[in-house]
């Protein structure tokens, strides 16, 4: 999982919440829902849906596409090889 980019939804909200109130940090969470999923999914094109969210996701087309996006995009792959393990046979 990022946690730097968890860490700077996190800043931002907390200013948001500061400039504009409860409602507005409820706007900014629901705007950037589809890239908070892509980083806690972990997914391989998190910064790619991040950026789809930000520029086109006034678009309800945008915002549909980046969710949709998040939700489908496969995790990244983590090697299963055992520590102290070689890959011949013995």
């Amino acid at each position: 999982m990022n946690t730097r980019a968890i860490v700077m939804y996190c800043i931002f909200a907390g200013l948001t919440a500061l400039a504009f109130g409860p409602i507005g940090l409820i706007i900014f969470l629901c705007y950037f829902i589809p890239a908070i999923v892509a980083y806690m999914r972990d997914t391989q094109h998190a910064l790619a849906i991040e950026i789809l969210n930000f520029f086109l996701g006034w678009t309800l087309l945008g915002w549909v596409g980046a969710l949709i996006w998040a939700v489908c995009d496969s995790t990244k792959i983590v090697s299963a090889v055992p520590v102290g393990s070689t890959s011949e046979t013995e």
